[in-house]
């Protein structure tokens, strides 16, 4: 269950609240500029979030371009009473089918990173 109070208008005050009115009140544009928005750049990054997780918004649901979607990979886990980082949880027989197929969708992608890096590092060995 979530309140439908939280909606973005919310959130202004309350940091105001929280940290004081001395912060200035919107520092999303020189945040998303710092580190890239949706459109950030890296490799081998696996972004996992829950249907039932109020912090998915501030996560990378989808992957926005070609560039992304080549090394890095979003999935979403839609099940009951799964929320907050519960992909980091030692699967188990009586979890949702959901988040073992996400859970074993990171062990496998984390596996095929691992080799890779392996097969680059024995590659740029053997060309020494």
């Amino acid at each position: 269950m979530r309140s439908q109070v939280l909606q973005i208008d919310f959130w202004p005050d309350y940091c105001y609240r929280v940290f004081g009115r001395h912060l200035p009140p919107n520092k999303n544009a020189e945040t998303n500029k710092l580190y890239g928005g949706v459109n950030i750049k890296g490799h081998n990054i696996f972004f996992a979030n829950a249907e039932e997780d109020p912090w998915q918004w501030a996560g990378m649901r989808e992957l926005h371009t070609k560039e992304q979607r080549r090394s890095m990979t979003a999935a979403m886990i839609n099940c009951t009473d799964c929320g907050h980082c519960i992909d980091f949880h030692t699967p188990t027989d009586t979890q949702p089918q959901e988040l073992t197929a996400v859970q074993t969708q990171i062990a496998d992608t984390i596996a095929l990173w691992l080799e890779n890096a392996k097969q680059a590092k024995t590659q740029a060995q053997f060309l020494q």
